[in-house]
């Protein structure tokens, strides 16, 4: 916000052109870079790599939110699958967690969890354990889908 020398509102949204190169806009929480005579919101790329934590960028409650990717390689065939997490999750507040399967001989590809509303035995049941594990559980042989990962996004206490 742009305030004159008797303190009123000049631009509640946007600084004055040309004035700044950088410009945050507390509003909205948003870093905004000038390029080309305009403010653009600056995007930093997040690097994801499995197994390794990395910050989202938002706050949850006021606490910074992590992001895990778990490689949980092949999917179970008409079992259950233990991986670790790596993260005691006694010690986390966990936010949500989603995922993809691949079938890399085809290309084909499923989310996870998976939720088949017509045949129920091709659902695919992701649950986070207390012991800092996740359990994946099928009743359907979906070991074709021979790549998998489970993002776990979560708050640390």
């Amino acid at each position: 916000m742009i305030l004159n020398k008797n303190g009123v509102i000049e631009s509640p949204v946007e600084p004055v052109k040309n004035k700044r190169k950088y410009w945050l806009n507390t509003t909205k929480n948003q870093m905004n870079v000038l390029k080309n005579n305009k403010y653009e919101l600056l995007n930093q790329p997040i690097d994801v790599v499995l197994g390794v934590e990395f910050k989202t960028g938002r706050l949850i409650n006021g606490k910074e939110e992590y992001c895990k990717r778990i490689n949980t390689g092949a999917l179970p065939n008409k079992t259950q699958k233990q991986i670790a997490i790596g993260i005691d999750v006694k010690n986390i507040t966990i936010q949500k967690y989603e995922g993809m399967a691949r079938n890399s001989s085809n290309g084909a590809c499923k989310s996870l969890p998976y939720v088949n509303a017509t045949y129920t035995n091709y659902n695919i049941q992701v649950d986070i354990w207390e012991t800092s594990y996740i359990n994946i559980t099928t009743n359907n042989d979906w070991s074709s889908y021979d790549t998998s990962y489970i993002d776990l996004y979560y708050t640390k206490n």
